[in-house]
């Protein structure tokens, strides 16, 4: 199996929340979407990967002021450069996908990341709750996301693996 065929695993759909500062966007990658997506769940040090994150969505709903977008059943796409917070796998299959590459220890943490403040774990390659932040993206395992900006109804997103993009994050801090 070659590099970029390791993320197509048995050619079985997979399940993700695509996480925006507005939404909460639950997909399903099959497909095309299937060769590329899992390049998304890498630790990137550089500007990550070159082709959209693709998928169908299942399930839409506000974490703020605005309402719900109305694309379930549509294919959709998002990159690093739009509103993306955060992908988190979900189900067996995409949390096999997530855990080949992001094998790093764990550090407790705080994360201000554009609306949300999550607590959990920030998985360091050096030990340090900082580091992280220097790629694009960086991974978090048994986290909570949660909406500080007094819109929405402050509702946790519970992550129990997600790839957080670094482009709006505010400030890591470490916890004990």
């Amino acid at each position: 199996m070659g590099l970029f065929d390791r993320g197509a695993g048995s050619g079985e759909p997979w399940e993700v929340d695509v996480i925006t500062t507005e939404y909460v966007i639950s997909g399903r990658v099959e497909g095309g979407g299937l060769k590329w997506g899992w390049t998304y769940f890498e630790y990137a040090v550089t500007s990550g990967p070159a082709r959209p994150f693709e998928f169908v969505a299942t399930a839409a709903r506000s974490t703020g002021a605005l309402p719900a977008p109305a694309v379930v059943g549509r294919q959709a796409a998002v990159t690093r450069g739009s509103a993306l917070v955060a992908l988190a796998p979900r189900g067996d299959t995409a949390i096999g996908l997530w855990e080949q590459w992001n094998t790093m220890a764990p550090v407790a943490a705080e994360v201000l990341i554009g609306p949300y403040l999550l607590t959990g774990s920030v998985l360091s390659p050096d030990g340090s709750a900082t580091s992280p932040i220097l790629g694009a993206s960086f991974p978090v395992r048994d986290a909570t996301l949660r909406r500080i900006d007094g819109y929405g109804d402050g509702a946790p997103i519970e992550l129990a693996r997600a790839t957080i993009d670094a482009r709006f994050v505010h400030m890591v801090s470490a916890t004990r």
